[in-house]
């Protein structure tokens, strides 16, 4: 009995190892999912608020500039238009249109003038002020568009639905009267909150206000809002609703009055594992009983234990469950990487718009943060800005056979055609940046005096981008600048000179300093003193040379102080060094530096210490410097 006894010990033991491996697989992949359902949700919710707050903001800027205009005050003040308003009516409708196509995801822009009750769209085809026929065009009650207008608060955008159940935020701004008591005139814009809320699968995206009222979703969303208030709000939270168990998240959006909720089933999740546990639960069982079987057929049995197990196990493969189970988890697991990296693609491809949004902003003289633009140009090194107007775009062949649903992905494909030629002609061989603006494509290339190849390469990109876009592109280019904090005057040139020339049948390069030399002749006389000297000897360039090589370590160092200091007009001096030294007067500065640096380097200085010694502020500077003077990185050099 005690060797029946030693098998049936032997073959229980041997088959619960698996078993017991398969138990502690399935704690720790529960405890793995959970955080990876979290990290998802998160994910999905920040990238829709991102997106959804995004484009609210830039909805405020375009109100702000409406709200602002001359034709705007003077309608505010009649409390009843007349015939001599027909013109101003005329022009606030070209600017909303303008505004609407600027903005590809807003619906329609309006002004409501509260004095005289009118009302000036975007849309024809109705008569001019007619709330009741704007209401209708938008599908909701002229009640309810009047009660919006009139009564809600500053800074808060209601979300409503209209009669074919589409729901739209509408971003509110106001203007008042002097002392603040009165509203003037409200500007709105209506953005499609299903234009924001991409398909989430088997989970669900909806919208509640700061006071837990549901703004969008489905009977579903409701019924999530209405536990909400005995529901721990933290990420992953756990609720129960009346077809079982969600997991919820939530994101406080910059704006008081929003709140994104995502939820989704629970047993979408814990599926898998579920299924796990009950054939680990079944594979237990089964083992159980064939040892309990066993040990009695071997207690009456004199022959072959041994070969009666190995016939068992011949014939029953325990492993095979097993092998399935982890299947199921290894295709569920390789289910949820793929989705971790469509969300990494849209977070990186949101990083991407965040950046040419800060960009814009300093370039339109919303921000002064130089941050934005030092990463990718030197303070010090001439550039200049660049703007690509494409006209006509509807008559690319990007629109060849779109439906008016998918004009918003042509644009962006267009665009992103455009971005792509130009990073490839212009960055090829210089610093910069291009970003997608609003209907524009705008550029920051560096323009030194040892790349004189810029114009070239810009009118090589303008046949290119034509060939391949089948439309016309016209670029306006700022005059130069040196320094990052007149990024926002080389924007203003080149929107001046665009606005100028623009409907002009003109060569699709226009360069502000070709196009404006007369104004720009008459600035420089206003803003130089008169006693400016044109004459520049060989004697001062000598003077100004050894200048440079006694003073280069000094971070202010620039050619508009050596001007500054000799009294000389500074595009007369640039000038006249280049012809004489067969350089600029920045590179001799450069060249100063880089030769004190290469001493520096061979007694075994750091990079940043040189850089200081020489009169860089930062290290990437002389980096850059030595890349584009020598061909090389400083620590090549250093120790030689």
């Amino acid at each position: 009995m005690k060797i029946y006894n030693r098998v049936l010990a032997s073959y229980l033991l041997v088959c619960m190892i698996p078993l017991l491996l398969s138990v502690f697989s399935c704690v720790k992949l529960e405890s793995s999912l959970q955080q990876t359902v979290i990290a998802e949700q998160q994910r999905v919710v920040q990238t829709v608020s991102q997106e959804m707050d995004r484009n609210i903001r830039n909805a405020e800027d375009l109100e702000e500039l409406m709200l602002d205009g001359a034709v705007v005050e003077k309608l505010c003040e009649p409390e009843v238009f007349s015939e001599q308003n027909r013109t101003e009516k005329a022009t606030l409708r070209e600017a909303l249109q303008t505004a609407v196509r600027q903005h590809q995801e807003c619906k329609s822009a309006f002004l409501y003038f509260y004095r005289s009750g009118q009302i000036v769209s975007d849309r024809r085809g109705y008569e001019e002020g007619s709330i009741e026929s704007y209401a209708s065009y938008l599908g909701i009650e002229s009640d309810v568009l009047l009660d919006t207008v009139e009564n809600t608060a500053l800074r808060e955008f209601p979300v409503i639905k209209n009669k074919n159940g589409k729901s739209y935020i509408w971003v509110l701004a106001y203007r008042y009267s002097s002392n603040y008591k009165e509203r003037l005139v409200c500007t709105g814009m209506l953005l499609p909150v299903e234009d924001f809320l991409y398909d989430c699968g088997n989970g669900e995206i909806y919208l509640t206000d700061g006071k837990g009222n549901l703004l969008y979703g489905s009977e579903k969303a409701g019924e999530a809002v209405a536990v909400a208030e005995n529901a721990d709000e933290k990420d992953g939270t756990t609720i129960v609703l009346s077809d079982g168990k969600y997991v919820r998240t939530t994101l406080a959006s910059e704006y008081p009055f929003l709140y994104y909720h995502y939820i989704v089933k629970q047993s979408v999740y814990y599926k898998p594992i579920r299924l796990a546990w009950m054939q680990v639960a079944v594979e237990l069982t089964a083992y159980l009983g064939i040892g309990v079987l066993l040990s009695f057929v071997l207690t009456r049995k004199t022959y072959s234990p041994y070969e009666q197990i190995l016939r068992y196990l011949r014939k029953k493969d325990p492993k095979r469950l097993e092998h399935e189970t982890f299947q199921n988890l290894e295709q569920s697991l390789k289910l949820f990487e793929q989705e971790q990296d469509v969300l990494e693609n849209k977070l990186k491809a949101n990083q991407q718009q965040l950046q040419n949004t800060m960009i814009s902003g300093l370039l339109s003289g919303y921000t002064s943060d130089l941050s934005v633009i030092s990463q990718y140009l030197e303070d010090g090194q001439p550039y200049r800005v660049l703007l690509f107007c494409l006209e006509n775009t509807e008559q690319s062949h990007f629109f060849d056979g779109i439906r008016e649903d998918q004009k918003v992905t042509a644009y962006q494909m267009l665009f992103f055609a455009t971005k792509n030629v130009l990073d490839e002609i212009l960055l090829e061989k210089r610093s910069g940046v291009t970003l997608v603006m609003i209907g524009l494509v705008a550029a920051l290339i560096e323009t030194s005096d040892t790349d004189g190849d810029w114009k070239a390469d810009i009118e090589r990109s303008i046949p290119l981008l034509e060939e391949a876009l089948d439309i016309r592109v016209c670029c306006c280019v700022s005059g130069a600048a040196d320094k990052l904090s007149e990024a926002a005057r080389g924007y203003s040139e080149a929107v001046q000179l665009l606005q100028r020339h623009k409907g002009k049948d003109e060569k699709g390069l226009l360069i502000y300093d070709e196009a404006s030399q007369k104004e720009s002749q008459e600035l420089s006389e206003a803003s130089e003193p008169s006693h400016r000297k044109e004459v520049v000897d060989d004697a001062v360039m000598e003077e100004i040379r050894g200048y440079v090589a006694a003073q280069y370590s000094d971070p202010e160092l620039n050619v508009s102080v050596i001007a500054e200091k000799w009294n000389l007009s500074l595009s007369s001096l640039s000038r006249k060094y280049r012809a004489k030294m067969g350089h600029g007067l920045l590179d001799e500065i450069h060249m100063a530096r880089l030769k004190e640096a290469h001493q520096l380097l061979a007694e075994g200085s750091t990079v940043k210490e040189t850089a200081e010694k020489v009169g860089y502020l930062e290290a990437r500077a002389l980096v850059r410097a030595f890349k584009r003077y020598e061909g090389v990185v400083p620590s090549q050099l250093k120790g030689k």
